[in-house]
């Protein structure tokens, strides 16, 4: 199993739930510093 694909395909649901969630998360996902 490609532990990469894995990681991106927790990161998507992480990035969905964020985006139901707040905005201002999913941003930070983006812009981390």
């Amino acid at each position: 199993m490609n532990k990469q694909l894995e990681w991106k395909t927790d990161f998507k649901e992480a990035v969905e739930q964020a985006r139901k969630e707040n905005k201002a998360v999913l941003f930070f996902f983006f812009n981390p510093a």
